[in-house]
This record gives structure tokens, C-alpha cells and sequence, in this order.
């Protein structure tokens, strides 16, 4: 009886592992075709944004500074000057965890200067 029950509880472990992975999979291809369109509007910055969350919140560092930087380049492309300061702070961070202290303090610095010049 205890191995039936050990069996049902594996089996049922490795399918919602297996499902989380696949979801995951999917919710990933879908940020990268929204963010990667020919043509980039604000979409593919909260795309790019994401992709970089999600990356980040794993751990995963080099992936997300990837995300943050294609984020920076096209929210500095498109003139956003309200999320310019947002978006140097995530690469800030980035840089922080990848004891990349000295391109941290740059982007760091350079988001307290944006949010400054946002109080105007």
C-alpha cells in the first residue's frame, strides 16, 4: 500500500513538473515573438520587461541582462522618458548580481538622475 501510494505521489510530482515546464515554455516563445516584431512599439518593451523578470526572478542573470539591455536600447529608441529611469535601475540591478559593481553604480547613478529630472 505505502509503495502504491509513493508511486501516485511521483507520478503526480513529475506531471506538474513536466506541465510547469511546458507552460513556461510557451509563455516564454510568446514574450519573445511579441518583443523580437519587426515593427517595436511599447508592447515589445513590456515584453522585453518581462522576459527580463523572469530571468531574473530565477536566478538566471546573464539571460536577464540580455532582456534588460534590448529593453533600455528600445525605451531610449522610442523616447520613453518615463520609464527610462526604470529601466536603468533593472539593469543596475542586473550588473549588481553579476558582482559587475562598477557598470552597476553607472546605470544606478543614471536612474537616480532620471528620476530627478522626472520631479521637475
Amino acid at each position: 500500500m505505502v509503495r502504491y501510494f509513493v508511486l501516485v505521489l511521483l507520478i503526480n510530482l513529475l506531471s506538474n513538473f513536466l506541465i510547469a515546464q511546458s507552460v513556461s515554455k510557451n509563455y516564454i516563445d510568446s514574450l519573445v515573438v511579441i518583443a523580437e516584431k519587426t515593427k517595436p512599439d511599447s508592447n515589445s518593451v513590456k515584453a522585453f520587461t518581462k522576459l527580463q523578470d523572469y530571468f531574473f526572478d530565477r536566478g538566471l542573470y546573464d539571460s536577464s541582462l540580455q532582456y534588460a539591455v534590448r529593453a533600455l536600447h528600445l525605451i531610449e529608441e522610442m523616447d520613453d522618458k518615463k520609464s527610462i529611469g526604470l529601466a536603468r535601475f533593472r539593469l543596475g540591478m542586473n550588473y549588481t548580481n553579476l558582482n559587475n559593481y562598477d557598470s552597476a553604480k553607472h546605470y544606478l547613478d543614471e536612474a537616480l538622475e532620471a528620476a530627478h529630472e522626472g520631479k521637475d
